[in-house]
């Protein structure tokens, strides 16, 4: 008869984790800041910070979300969740960032970086009056 252990309940938590929100966070950051890097630098990583934050340093931590993720999907075997229950999950972590994400600007008055500004200005005019 087989039964739940330890272990099991732990590598099934894994995968679940890593499918339905490690892999696509990991993945949008990648696509999008790069994307928006190429467009545009000031939008997401101005200039100035480079003092602070090395060229270098920000390539690794903009790329490595994707790249280790890669090499876990082509090394390791796991068992994926429904879709809908990982889209869920994923759905449920979004909307609890997006809530964080106003927390600290409604405490701090600063966005976490330059297009979330310009996005909150457009949205906030597109507001009825």
């Amino acid at each position: 008869m087989p039964t739940s252990s330890p272990m099991s309940i732990l590598n099934s938590t894994r995968n679940y984790f890593f499918t339905s929100i490690g892999f696509p966070i990991g993945s949008f950051v990648t696509i999008t800041f790069w994307g928006l890097f190429l467009v545009n630098r000031d939008l997401v990583m101005p200039a100035d910070f480079d003092q602070y934050f090395p060229k270098w340093l920000n390539h690794l931590v903009h790329t490595m979300v994707i790249v280790f993720p890669l090499i876990e999907m082509a090394t390791s075997y796991r068992k994926y969740w429904p879709a809908q229950t990982g889209l869920i999950g994923l759905l449920v972590f979004q909307v609890v960032y997006l809530i964080w994400i106003h927390i600290v600007y409604y405490k701090s008055d600063l966005w976490r970086c330059v297009i979330e500004s310009n996005f909150a200005l457009h949205i906030l005019m597109q507001l009825p009056k």
